[in-house]
């Protein structure tokens, strides 16, 4: 069921709201490197960390930027359902990186109203890390009108790729094992400590058959099979990845990347998890 139309806070759209700086020590990179399974080779490349490193400054902005906009009762039912990571340049050992998240339009999607973040990752020196894209699904909450503009459709837009050569894309699947202690593991290291990851019984109440991993885990998961897929050992030739969370992946049983070439840097992607679809829609661009 949705609820009437309610006020969104369009005059907050545009406003970015700043989060909180987090720096790239070796310590946290090799923690977040083996929570996304992306083995030895994605702790550090010489002096660069895993482009990955980008999600978590995002935490402490991304979603009080999509509460400022949001009515305050429909604010428990706000959902990741896309994100949209362009890697700009590599994450030095050391830098401190900050993020800044600016809402840039709201539009009516299905029962509730989608809410376009455009996100930046910046170091020290001041050089862009990272730009990124998400959408929040605010459900069961009707938005009248388009304000401002949506996140790109790169994702999507990968489905109507031409494929050049080969003729016949050849297609690659990589298992990852999704293990228990993963939703709290990230839960430390990005400060997303909502209850649906880490307590079963505030997730069942919510829905879902136990604790769920976070999204951009998920999503970070499949950065790591793609980089295996398609450039093992060179994570730093990922340079950009976004999909559609469509289900939620729990953390146990393994997680299925299918990685097929579209182009010669094209790659469409799919993730599944106990027999769902978890990240759809999905794309990744790879170089050299």
């Amino acid at each position: 069921m949705t609820a009437a139309p309610s006020a969104f806070a369009t005059d907050a759209i545009g406003v970015p709201v700043p989060g909180r700086p987090v720096t790239a020590d070796p310590e946290l990179a090799s923690a977040l490197s083996a929570a996304l399974a992306d083995g030895d080779a994605g702790h550090l490349s010489g002096r660069e960390i895993t482009p990955m490193f980008n999600i978590l400054p995002i935490y402490s902005c991304l979603f009080l930027a999509v509460d400022r906009v949001t009515p305050e009762q429909a604010r428990p039912r706000i959902v990741h359902g896309a994100h949209d990571l362009r890697f700009v340049s590599p994450v030095r050992v050391g830098a401190t990186l900050s993020a800044s998240a600016t809402v840039v339009g709201v539009r009516p999607v299905g029962a509730g109203a989608a809410v376009s973040v455009r996100i930046l990752v910046t170091d020290d020196r001041g050089a862009v890390t990272s730009e990124q894209w998400a959408t929040a699904l605010v459900r069961g909450q009707a938005f009248e009108g388009n304000v401002g503009t949506s996140a790109p459709e790169f994702a999507r837009s990968a489905e109507t790729v031409q494929t050049a050569e080969p003729a016949e894309p050849p297609e690659r699947t990589v298992e990852t094992p999704l293990q228990a202690e993963l939703p709290r593991l990230f839960a430390g290291l990005s400060g997303d400590r909502h209850s649906i990851h880490l307590v079963d019984a505030a997730a069942r109440s919510a829905g879902f058959d136990g604790v769920i991993m976070h999204g951009l885990c998920t999503l970070g998961l499949v950065s790591s099979a793609v980089v295996e897929a398609v450039c093992p050992g060179r994570p730093s030739n990922l340079v950009r990845l976004a999909g559609r969370f469509q289900a939620p992946a729990y953390p146990r049983g393994t997680l299925r990347t299918t990685v097929r070439q579209l182009t010669s840097a094209r790659h469409g992607v799919s993730a599944t998890a106990g027999g769902f679809v978890v990240i759809g829609q999905a794309a990744a661009e790879v170089i050299g």
